[in-house]
């Protein structure tokens, strides 16, 4: 919703009550009647107002959030075993205006069935530009691969 719009919307609105609270106010039968009508349509109109207000907000804030997603997959393959902790640097593809905030979700995890499994991710490092993730294992704990996605959003 543009400036003009909003504008637009919130005389709309400030209209109608103007025109209810007359009508109202033309039907009151004394003054105590006619001081409550104004008092109730004086509230409804200035929550109304407010309302819109925040939605005015809320719709600028969303047209400067951007969000970039993706997945890290690390899979031993035939000669390859990976060791760990393993740190993964994610750049983004335009750097934010801000440091955006950052969620991630492990989404595979291939172990061994013979020992406990334990996997840790944290996020490690974050700026506008990029992130890391250290993805890690301890005790006897055999990891053969694992999958994850992450998002990062924010002003862009």
């Amino acid at each position: 919703m543009n400036s003009k719009k909003a504008v637009f919307a919130i005389l709309f609105i400030s209209g109608w009550f103007i025109i209810n609270a007359t009508t109202s106010l033309v039907k009151a039968r004394d003054d105590r009647e006619l001081s409550k009508s104004r008092c109730g349509a004086l509230y409804h109109l200035y929550h109304e107002v407010q309302s819109i207000k925040q939605e005015i907000k809320t719709l600028k804030n969303r047209r400067n959030t951007v969000c970039e997603s993706g997945v890290i997959e690390l899979y031993h393959r035939r000669g390859q075993r990976y060791t760990w902790p393993q740190i993964k640097h994610i750049d983004f593809k335009k750097p934010f205006e801000e440091k955006p905030a950052i969620t991630y979700g492990i989404f595979t995890l291939d172990t061994s069935h013979e020992e406990n499994t334990r996997f840790l991710t944290k996020l490690v490092n974050r700026t506008k530009s990029n992130f890391a993730l250290r993805l890690a294992t301890w005790g006897k704990s055999e990891t053969y691969g694992v999958g994850l996605s992450w998002m990062a959003c924010g002003k862009g």
